[in-house]
């Protein structure tokens, strides 16, 4: 049975000390702690310490599901609030117009010198809905709810999806619930209005002729 110095030079070994560095701790000599560590019983507490090493690593911290899901939404929350806090003002690089905190204000010189002129420009911040977009997609992985696609809700009936770039998103991040509704119903009514793309009679992509070999079309 192993003496209670033997079991903290065995759980110091098990954390990876050296040899030296258990004989300071414990008050032997180095050459004591080698010839320990040739022992089977010391061995093997040195397993049980490593075992139970393995063990609280695989229950806590980043280990943990739950403990990874509320780290990335802390993130995504911070993501959230640059945007909120850059909607609609220009002191913080926002645009005065826009109300998500989406779009970025670039100022840019243009010219050199006396005929130097500041020009400012608005763009999307593709960076930063990128970021929000992988975050979203972390949690999904974790939760196991990842699909990578965007299902249209006329399909609810029959499992048919489409595929989603990483542009398609954001331009829809950007435009808003309201403003893609107000499109989906303007191609509704255009499609409703009697408007067909393919009335000068070319088939149309994905159309199949039905005329037999040899036949002539009328």
């Amino acid at each position: 049975m192993l003496e209670e110095r033997q079991i903290q030079a065995a759980v110091l070994t098990a954390h990876g000390k050296s040899a030296q560095t258990c004989a300071d701790e414990v008050g032997c000599c180095r050459k004591t702690i080698e010839r320990w560590r040739l022992l089977p019983e010391f061995r093997a507490q040195v397993l049980t310490e490593l075992q139970d090493i393995r063990r609280k690593i695989r229950t806590t911290g980043a280990a943990v599901k739950e403990v990874r899901i509320k780290a990335i939404g802390k993130r995504l929350r911070a993501l959230y609030k640059i945007a909120e806090k850059r909607a609609g003002k220009e002191e913080y690089g926002g645009a005065p117009w826009d109300d998500t905190g989406y779009m970025v204000r670039r100022d840019k010189m243009l010219g050199s010198g006396d005929m130097a002129t500041l020009v400012t420009e608005y763009e999307l911040d593709t960076g930063l809905l990128s970021q929000m977009l992988e975050h979203e997609r972390a949690i999904a992985r974790e939760l196991g709810e990842e699909r990578g696609i965007v299902d249209r809700p006329e399909d609810q009936d029959r499992p048919q999806a489409i595929a989603a770039s990483q542009t398609t998103v954001n331009i829809a991040l950007y435009l808003g619930r309201e403003k893609l509704q107000e499109i989906k119903a303007a191609v509704e009514a255009r499609n409703g209005s009697g408007e067909n793309p393919n009335a000068s009679g070319t088939p149309a992509d994905g159309d199949v002729r039905t005329d037999p070999p040899g036949s002539t079309a009328p």
